[in-house]
């Protein structure tokens, strides 16, 4: 009984607005989910630029555009250039050595690990875009 009251009063509140103090505004702006949005802003690359890491362990930024990158289940376009021996020939930075071990057996491979597959689950392109919201965050080296 109390369930349902709980339940009822947390309903009308939401229908009349309770509790909402402001509208934030994504990055996909007004757009529905369920279409694709075009304008992508704002995207400002710095290639050939290595921005600062703001902690020990923080993946590294990509300093190039990817937005035509194919990655899925079969394909890894990262790998093309970023993985041995490809990276000699395109002057590239290759995977570390970390992304060879598979994480289940601790076994070194010859092929990325699963778990290292999808490079932007860990790595971005790097952007001078503005904050959405307000952020302190301060690098561990500066405090």
């Amino acid at each position: 009984m109390k369930t349902k009251f709980l339940i009822s009063i947390l309903l009308v509140g939401t229908l009349l607005g309770f509790g909402q103090s402001e509208v934030l505004q994504g990055l996909r702006g007004d757009v529905p989910v369920d279409e694709e949005n075009i304008v992508v802003e704002p995207y400002q690359m710095q290639e050939g630029i290595t921005l600062h890491k703001n902690y020990r362990q923080q993946p590294p930024l990509i300093p190039h555009k990817i937005e035509k990158y194919q990655i899925n289940l079969k394909a890894n376009q990262c790998l093309r250039c970023h993985s041995w021996p490809y990276n000699s020939d395109f002057k590239t930075v290759a995977a570390p050595e970390s992304h060879f071990i598979d994480a289940q057996s601790g076994h070194r491979t010859d092929n990325i690990a699963a778990g290292r597959w999808f490079c932007t689950q860990c790595h971005v392109p790097q952007s001078n875009a503005p904050e959405l919201i307000d952020n302190t965050f301060s690098s561990s080296d500066k405090q």
